[in-house]
């Protein structure tokens, strides 16, 4: 049993002799080749100059611009003539779009034109017949006239007879005369009837024809657009979070002068550039509190807006957001949207470059050959940078410190 327990032992001597001496010669390695590994993890270092800048924590989603707008109802159909430009900003009480409905004109026109030709006849006719009747009364008056001088004569020489058949012809001039200026007034009142009944009918037709033509004016102050894309109703009494749950299927249209429409059909808006809102659908949980302000990176730079609404469903946010105005470069209905929730100016840095040490955060840098350790406050932060304070800008930051464990 003795004999058998000392090959054992001799194993087991062998064994710790042989792991002993391979722990020394990987320690006489690592101290040789110490030197070339440090080199080594030099050489991979990279680094980029701190520089001041701004950083943004930002959301990318989908936009709905929800401005206060007014649709331009035809009151009827017709040709389109645009009375103002697209763009511009008009008063209450502006003509925008004057609608003309050239078959009506075109059927009214020739019989208004007739009408005014058988007035200028009429006139012309009565004038001659006025003047006939006119001129009947005078000869009649004018021989009353003689007659009543031969009379007196005839009295001053005492020719009875002579004056009696004077006196029965001024009696009969007279009925005539009589007669003449009833025949006078019976054709005035019938020519001014025929007149007025010819004036009905102009006047008739021009209210036919007025009414082929109509003005639409602003009811209220705003910027004309006639760009159209067919959700204004729906965007204006759908519910904000409600509208990214529907396909928003835009049907444009542009008015320009002649264009034809029909009655009931919209040819344009009025927006209220002092108003407008925003409907945002954003991938993320965090809250949001109404009344906080944020910056939203649209179409033609950056805007201030102020959260009025928020609400969530899952992972998705949804926010309706006030803007300071409406500006007419925004002419899409959707779009692309980032909303900015911090912004920060100062020493930037690779957010990869920030490491801690005892519970600090801060960044090595080379400096003249030398690696060194600088404490920094961040006070921004995102995935790819980092707003530090601290640190000058121009330094060379180790951008992977991972080599430097």
């Amino acid at each position: 049993m003795a004999q058998q327990e000392i090959p054992i032992r001799r194993r087991k001597r062998r064994f710790r002799f042989r792991k002993t001496s391979l722990l020394l010669l990987a320690f006489v390695v690592v101290l040789a080749f110490w030197p070339a590994f440090r080199w080594l993890a030099l050489c991979l270092l990279r680094t980029e100059q701190s520089h001041f800048g701004e950083v943004e924590r930002a959301y990318k989603g989908q936009g709905i611009l929800l401005p206060r707008e007014y649709l331009l109802l035809a009151p009827m159909g017709g040709k389109v003539e645009l009375l103002v430009e697209e763009g511009n900003r008009v008063s209450q009480g502006a003509k925008l779009v004057k609608i003309t409905n050239e078959d009506l004109k075109q059927r009214l026109l020739p019989k208004l034109e007739e009408v005014e030709k058988q007035l200028e006849q009429h006139d012309q006719e009565a004038r001659l017949a006025l003047s006939r009747a006119s001129g009947k009364v005078e000869e009649k008056q004018l021989a009353i006239d003689n007659d009543t001088l031969k009379l007196k004569n005839q009295l001053s020489r005492r020719n009875y007879v002579a004056a009696r058949q004077l006196e029965e012809r001024l009696a009969r001039l007279t009925q005539e005369r009589r007669d003449a200026l009833e025949a006078l007034a019976d054709l005035e009142r019938q020519l001014a009837a025929e007149r007025e009944k010819l004036v009905k009918n102009k006047e008739s037709l021009v209210r036919q024809l007025q009414r082929a033509e109509t003005i639409i004016s602003a009811k209220q102050p705003g910027l004309v657009s006639f760009h159209l894309d067919g959700l204004e109703d729906l965007c204006q009494k759908t519910r904000y979070d409600a509208l990214f749950a529907q396909e928003l299927q835009a049907k444009s249209k542009q008015v320009k002068d002649s264009t034809q429409i029909q009655v009931g059909e919209p040819v344009g808006k009025l927006i209220d550039n002092h108003q407008c809102q925003v409907a945002l659908c954003i991938e993320t949980t965090e809250k949001f509190a109404e009344g906080q302000a944020v910056w939203l990176r649209m179409p033609g730079g950056l805007e201030k807006a102020r959260i009025r609404r928020a609400s969530t469903s899952g992972d998705l946010t949804y926010l309706l957001c006030s803007l300071e105005n409406y500006k007419p470069q925004w002419n899409q209905r959707t779009m692309d949207l980032s909303v900015i929730v911090e912004r920060r100016e100062g020493t930037i840095v690779p957010a990869k470059a920030l490491t801690t040490r005892e519970g600090r955060e801060g960044v090595w840098l080379r400096q003249g050959g030398q690696l060194v350790w600088k404490e920094v406050k961040v006070l921004l932060k995102t995935k790819e940078q980092a707003v530090v304070d601290g640190l000058p800008t121009g330094q060379a930051v180790i951008r992977n410190p991972r080599f430097l464990r």
